[in-house]
């Protein structure tokens, strides 16, 4: 079995301008996903483009159109989110405050699936020790955690 570099190369060029493509149309300045679609977007952007180029049965041509239908799911999606609330809701999600002057809002962190250790441990990064000195904890839509403390009058986010 001889491999052919050249279909090779282009297809590898190819994934490569469109990852480049979809993080520069998108308004990114790189790969880090800031919602559920650019994670999503990531993933099976990665699995096409792998897939692909270890089948030697997949042509350039046939590569080029799954990655054209895969951008243009993207972007529709992207439209979608940006353009109706009920699609953003969907798609992208809503950040959500998980502590409000020191108390857990014990319900929504059981359906995130948050561990009250994985609460303590984000909160403590960010420097809270003690539950009561937290003023408010958003779960952000890409999973992080945003917290102001109780004596952090001079910003909103920390």
């Amino acid at each position: 079995m001889t491999i052919d570099y050249f279909a090779l190369f282009i297809k590898l060029a190819l994934g490569f301008a469109a990852f480049v493509l979809q993080i520069g149309l998108a308004g990114r300045g790189n790969l880090a996903p800031s919602n559920a679609i650019d994670q999503l977007q990531n993933f099976v952007l990665g699995g096409i483009i792998g897939g692909i180029l270890y089948n030697p049965a997949i042509t350039t041509l046939q590569f080029f159109i799954v990655l054209l239908l895969w951008s243009i799911i993207v972007f529709g999606a992207r439209f979608l989110a940006n353009h109706n609330s009920i699609a953003r809701q969907v798609l992208v999600g809503q950040p959500h405050t998980i502590v409000h002057n020191g108390k857990i809002d014990t319900d929504f962190a059981t359906r995130a699936g948050i561990s009250a250790q994985e609460l303590a441990f984000q909160l403590r990064q960010h420097g809270a020790s003690d539950l009561r000195h937290v003023k408010r904890a958003v779960l952000e839509t890409n999973g992080t955690l945003t917290v102001t403390l109780q004596d952090d009058e001079a910003a909103y986010f920390r």
